[in-house]
């Protein structure tokens, strides 16, 4: 089977995964993400120009090209039939293209409906669009993946190794390296921050570099977690919500400076989450 630079492959929500050309036997002619779309809010100036409210992604765009080839045209067919049924679904998938490794589309769905065009009887010619909703690509491990495995961070992921990016701390000022495109928003991103250890009233995690400052109002014990799971606070399992001062921590492109206070040692403090780029 030809396996060709664009090859990707397909994760369903059970969780199977379809390679294009060894499972399916299919060949990729091309793969392109295009560039998310973006809407601008206008208001119109009373006399001249516009005001501009700002602008946010929209979806991301994929094009590809297939062909499927086989020995004689019912064999052709029964390809042809299994790549419907394997994209038949109502709900999202994921899509690994090979070129770019380390890297995952999270969220997609067919765009519009299989187009193909029948070359001869053994062959066919394929232009599926897919749709991504979510504007960017999301690493495919996290963090607590150390980054010296270039096998699961690649190059062209901006990994800077000679920062030493670590995710778990135990001491009261250290960094924390955001080096996707885009700032991690617990409010929409999977941002899992877990204290774990003793500590005094109250403890304060600050992200100096963005003003953000989180505070739990009461003791933690040695065998304590506090777990910060994107808006969730909860305290050994139970919620703890009301017994903080309710922020959030951010984490923005590039270096995030932290401060820890009512800390006791030993403690550890972890950070989780997936880098996002925009390519």
């Amino acid at each position: 089977m030809i396996v060709t630079p664009h090859n990707f492959k397909i994760k369903l929500k059970d969780g199977q995964i379809y390679d294009m050309a060894n499972d399916l036997g299919i060949i990729v002619n091309s793969f392109i993400p295009e560039y998310p779309e973006f809407t601008t809010a206008y208001q119109e100036r009373p006399k001249h120009g516009l005001l501009d409210y700002g602008s946010r992604y929209d979806q991301r765009n994929i094009k590809t090209r297939m062909t499927i080839v086989g020995t004689n045209q019912n064999e052709t067919e029964v390809s042809r039939q299994y790549l419907f049924s394997v994209l038949n679904t109502l709900e999202s998938f994921e899509i690994y293209a090979d070129k770019s490794p380390g890297k995952v589309y999270s969220n997609c769905k067919l765009a519009s409906p299989i187009k193909y065009t029948e070359e001869s009887g053994a062959t066919f010619t394929l232009d599926l669009d897919f749709i991504d909703s979510n504007p960017f690509v999301l690493s495919i491990y996290d963090t607590l993946t150390p980054m010296s495995d270039t096998d699961k961070w690649p190059v062209g992921m901006g990994i800077d190794l000679s920062l030493n990016p670590t995710y778990i701390h135990s001491v009261n000022t250290f960094s924390i390296y955001n080096f996707g495109h885009e700032e991690i928003n617990p409010r929409i991103d999977d941002l899992l921050i877990e204290y774990k250890g003793a500590a005094s009233n109250p403890l304060v995690i600050e992200n100096i570099s963005t003003g953000d400052k989180f505070q739990y109002n009461g003791t933690v014990g040695s065998t304590t977690s506090i777990k910060l799971d994107k808006l969730r606070v909860t305290k050994s399992g139970l919620s703890v919500y009301g017994n903080t001062n309710r922020k959030a921590i951010n984490l923005r492109k590039g270096e995030n400076k932290f401060n820890l206070t009512g800390t006791t040692n030993p403690f550890t403090i972890e950070f989780k989450f997936r880098l996002k780029y925009l390519a």
